[in-house]
């Protein structure tokens, strides 16, 4: 496009937004939902103006800027707000919640995330934007949330390999090992690697999955495969381009890196991660 037609058009930015939220780059979102939020605006066009401004709180919250992402959703709720931003915004109000220990009450942000994809029957995109963190796993009164997202994303996915679909297999697989299930979780861990491998292991999966497989590696004791994938996860992490996401990836490989080698009695691996920390 000529700059000038490029600069006109809030479609450009939006797309370019939803690019770095599928690669977590938080930084990026931010500016570029904000200018395609005014261009809409300028257009009369308020529906798409809401859906582009939702993705800011998303993305302060994934910054770690809950007082900002808080504040930007009190000034951006209104009434009839479009489902799209109504279950961002629901996603949000749940990771600010985590961040400050009101579990309870983050858990409920969940449900009425879920219920807001399930009730308007929202499309396959939506339902894997309200991904939810594994952290949820093992809250009080998450289990039933989590289980209705992992069969409406499967329910919602096309037939051939979709991330959507692997990464409802990986949180199925955290469920049945919270449920003591390691058989099923490894099965389910399988399903997503296959799933990850046909789609060039997109990087959100990868990780997603990488966790997943790096605890069952520790519950079996197989030290070695562990400090394999492990290392392997680093040396990845430290190739992101994305200075924020690079350090928060590589922070929190280290962390639970050196908890699941101590699970595993890798004592040496365990020391020589949490000394990088």
């Amino acid at each position: 496009f000529p700059p000038a037609q490029r600069e006109a058009l809030p479609a450009l930015p939006f797309v370019d937004g939803l690019v770095a939220l599928s690669r977590w780059q938080w930084a990026r979102i931010p500016p570029l939902m904000k200018k395609a939020a005014a261009l809409w605006r300028e257009a009369d066009d308020n529906a798409q103006a809401h859906e582009a401004d939702s993705l800011v709180p998303l993305a302060l919250a994934g910054l770690g800027e809950n007082h900002s992402a808080r504040a930007h959703l009190q000034a951006s709720t209104v009434p009839d707000l479009p489902v799209a931003a109504r279950m961002r915004h629901a996603v949000a109000q749940s990771w600010i919640l985590l961040a400050e220990g009101a579990l309870v009450q983050a858990a409920d942000c969940l449900a009425q995330t879920v219920n807001i994809l399930s009730v308007h029957d929202a499309a396959p995109y939506l339902w894997q934007q309200a991904q939810p963190l594994p952290v949820f796993v093992g809250l009080p009164g998450a289990r039933g949330p989590l289980l209705q997202w992992v069969q409406g994303a499967l329910r919602r996915s096309p037939d051939g390999p979709t991330s959507l679909r692997g990464m409802a297999l990986v949180l199925r697989g955290w469920l049945l090992l919270r449920a003591g299930d390691v058989t099923g979780a490894w099965t389910a861990c399988t399903e997503a690697r296959s799933e990850c491998l046909w789609l060039n292991q997109p990087e959100a999966l990868a990780f997603q999955l990488g966790l997943l497989q790096t605890q069952l590696f520790a519950l079996d004791e197989r030290r070695e495969d562990l400090e394999q994938h492990v290392r392997l996860m680093l040396e990845h992490a430290s190739k992101v381009q994305d200075r924020q996401h690079r350090s928060a990836s590589t922070g929190l490989l280290l962390y639970l890196g050196a908890r699941f080698a101590h699970q595993s009695g890798h004592t040496a691996l365990a020391l020589e991660l949490s000394s990088r920390l």
